[in-house]
């Protein structure tokens, strides 16, 4: 190789990195932006919850509000009848003592303005928080075990975003030739193990063609595409 085409390679090379670097930082952002409206939604669902349960609460206590304060005002009244009753002669006051005592409307004795379950209940909304969110993100997540490293991967196979799928494609002839890519093998290395996975396509049309991804090969076989096909 000339120092020309070293040169030519470097450029490309560098080319290369920095459209590597815009695609996988868009990807890294959308996968954090989903995670991020997952939590918002989490968030809101979790918020409305809390108002709901104030609301109800703060209802009832309105209800009690209003109880007790009819009760003052019955009491009231009935503090400046028997005033009134209190300057009669001591006789009418006797004969009226009884219907005195069976008329008094409330006592703050009588009952308690609370119950066992008037307040919010914080530890319901804000206990292990973090945990039951992440419990149940889990649930929004995908694993998978096997992540192929688009590195390796010949120039006319394209791997979807989330490295799972590899599909058929243009020759990419703008691709570098790093020394781990494969050339005439359509196979793609698996990241968590580094073994060779080769693919197939078992419906290819009738021009060549297939759109659909490549699947996995069942066995460990390396399928070979000759110069003249690759063509």
């Amino acid at each position: 190789m000339t120092f020309q085409a070293k040169k030519d390679e470097c450029l490309k090379t560098t080319q290369h990195i920095k459209e590597q670097t815009r695609l996988t930082k868009d990807l890294i952002k959308k996968d954090f932006e989903q995670l991020r409206h997952f939590l918002r939604l989490e968030e809101a669902a979790r918020i409305s919850m809390l108002e709901d349960e104030a609301e109800m609460k703060s209802e009832i206590m309105q209800v009690k509000l209003e109880e007790v304060s009819n009760n003052i005002v019955s009491l009231s009244n009935t503090i400046q009848n028997r005033e009134t009753d209190l300057e009669r002669e001591d006789i009418e006051f006797l004969q009226a003592y009884k219907s005195y005592t069976d008329s008094v409307p409330y006592s703050p004795q009588d009952s308690n303005v609370l119950a066992s379950d008037s307040l919010i209940d914080v530890s319901k909304h804000v206990g292990n928080l973090k945990f039951k969110v992440w419990e149940k993100m889990l649930g929004q997540v995908q694993y998978s075990p096997i992540i192929m490293d688009p590195n390796t991967a010949a120039k006319w196979l394209q791997l979807s975003e989330n490295l799972t799928s590899v599909y058929y494609r243009d020759l990419q002839s703008d691709i570098p030739d790093n020394p781990e890519r494969f050339d005439l093998c359509v196979c793609v290395l698996d990241l968590p193990t580094e073994k060779l996975v080769p693919f197939f396509s078992p419906c290819v049309s009738d021009q060549g063609s297939n759109s659909e991804p490549l699947r996995i090969m069942p066995v460990k076989v390396a399928v070979t595409i000759t110069p003249e096909l690759a063509d």
